[in-house]
């Protein structure tokens, strides 16, 4: 479910970010926050591991719909608005499972 998802949203922003003007390239490039959290989980192992991930997607998933809810309403470029505003609710799907699995 998340393979498809996260492929289909990075795929809308893609197209989105290609259709403004002038295109938009985005950056794959990893945050320094990113890369140190990664790196801390390839550290990790087991129940460690597990917990330490489904928190970071929690947050992580907190962050993207925020950032989400917020463009699809005063964002400036229209073809990411509206991407944002259809990634939104499946963010927030996402976000719910997350929390769920937080919880065990």
């Amino acid at each position: 479910m998340m393979v498809a998802a996260h492929t289909e949203s990075t795929a809308k922003i893609k197209a989105a970010a290609k259709a403004a003007s002038p295109a938009i390239t985005p950056n794959a490039t990893l945050t320094k926050d990113q890369a140190e959290d990664l790196a801390e989980l390839k550290t990790l192992k087991g129940a460690e591991f597990d917990k330490e991930y489904i928190d970071g997607q929690v947050d992580a998933h907190e962050d993207a719909l925020d950032l989400m809810r917020k463009y699809a309403v005063d964002g400036n470029v229209v073809s990411l608005k509206q991407a944002a505003g259809e990634i939104a609710p499946v963010v927030e799907k996402h976000l719910s499972s997350a929390r769920a699995l937080d919880k065990d």
